[in-house]
């Protein structure tokens, strides 16, 4: 931590859009809320090594050298303007990703020694403590593990989205945890002149899939869901129909060509793709419907689930912690992950009582950015224990 005016000096080293997902964009978030703070001074490295969505986790050799450059920056900002903190978002349990946090901050933390860690993902502590698979050879791993310990040791702040994501990152040892969930900026302001507080038809509950179109985010769950959803209606005699609009970019050629064979024959009224949007096209589409399904795998937070209840959406989701822990209080929980679970979950979602009003309220109370920025001032703002910092702080050593 440096003080810089009577301000915290720290250097923000993550990467903002494009390519769009939940952690650029709360980044970008983030850096333009605390934009002219009183309390923290803010510098940015745009640490962008993807071009799109299809080009994250992958290797190239490019990637190495724009990460160097991005790294080189970094350094050069802290010899300039003298001792900062580094903000450095920790790589998910990935192989590709471990990698590039090995690289980035072997160079950074001899610069760097005071780390603040926002963790928008998980299942990285749970590896390094030897817990999950083993991601490298056997004779890498162990060796692996260490490294990365070392390097994310002694953080003078963890920042976690939710509660249940605190042991994650308690294998690192920071001087401290603190929850703070994700705020955006209000995607729908117009909300009382644009979305009704009814249902536009009756009989039909418009779903909408906001992520992006993988397994993991749960596209294809949530098509076979859909399917089922009808089919007990219909049985039950229901004249209420499900449909569903998927809105996002295929990760890769295979899982597009999957979707569109499994939508061969379902008339557009009850599926339809949309492809990625964005602006005021996305606005637009987010009006039109009803519910926000999000049926993934694994979650820390949920940013689309925030922004449907924006405009007034209710969420139906899968049974993950950080969903119950968020949004348990206004969505739809399924029971488990199976498909009949999930279609009966958005059977569920089809008759609830709650309004638009009620949905957007509990954005408003929760989800807000200036509740978030103002959360992050005051923990980033927090006196560290210089004694506690030195016991803890890395050697950089192996």
């Amino acid at each position: 931590m440096t003080l810089g005016a009577s301000k915290l000096g720290m250097l923000v080293f993550a990467h903002i859009p494009p390519p769009h997902h939940g952690q650029s964009v709360m980044v970008e978030s983030m850096i333009r809320g605390l934009k002219g703070s009183s309390v923290v001074l803010v510098r940015h490295v745009n640490a962008r090594v993807s071009t799109d969505l299809a080009d994250l986790g992958g290797f190239r050799l490019r990637k190495i050298t724009a990460l160097l450059g991005h790294c080189l920056a970094a350094i050069t900002l802290r010899i300039r303007h003298g001792k900062m903190d580094l903000y450095y978002v920790p790589a998910p349990a990935k192989k590709s990703a471990i990698l590039r946090d090995l690289f980035a901050l072997s160079l950074l933390r001899p610069f760097f020694p005071d780390l603040i860690l926002h963790w928008h993902a998980v299942g990285l502590g749970t590896w390094a403590r030897g817990e999950s698979p083993r991601i490298f050879k056997p004779a890498v791993d162990a060796f692996m593990r260490r490294w990365i310990k070392n390097l994310l040791a002694g953080a003078r702040l963890s920042i976690v989205l939710t509660e249940s994501n605190s042991d994650d990152c308690a294998v690192f040892e920071p001087h401290r945890i603190a929850c703070i969930p994700n705020g955006l900026e209000d995607p729908c302001p117009g909300f009382d002149e644009s979305t009704p507080n009814h249902r536009r038809d009756e009989n039909l509950f418009r779903c909408l899939y906001l992520a992006h179109c993988t397994p993991q985010k749960g596209l294809f769950l949530t098509l076979d869901a859909i399917l089922k959803a009808n089919e007990i209606l219909k049985e039950q005699g229901s004249p209420t129909r499900i449909s569903l609009s998927v809105c996002g970019a295929f990760a890769d050629e295979k899982t597009r060509q999957e979707f569109q064979a499994r939508t061969i024959g379902i008339p557009e009224s009850a599926v339809r793709y949309l492809g990625f949007i964005s602006g005021t096209e996305k606005s637009a589409v987010m009006r039109e419907h009803e519910c926000l399904v999000s049926f993934s795998e694994r979650e820390t937070f949920g940013l689309n689930v925030a922004e449907g209840l924006a405009f007034g959406m209710i969420p139906c989701l899968t049974p993950l912690p950080a969903y119950r822990e968020c949004f348990g209080e206004t969505a739809v929980i399924a029971e488990d992950h199976c498909v009949t679970s999930l279609a009966k979950a958005l059977i569920t979602a089809s008759r609830h009582a709650s309004t638009p009003r009620d949905h957007r309220e509990y954005f408003l109370s929760r989800f807000g950015e200036s509740r978030f920025v103002s959360a992050l001032e005051h923990e980033l703002a927090f006196p560290a224990d210089k004694t506690t910092d030195e016991k803890k702080r890395p050697s950089l050593a192996l």
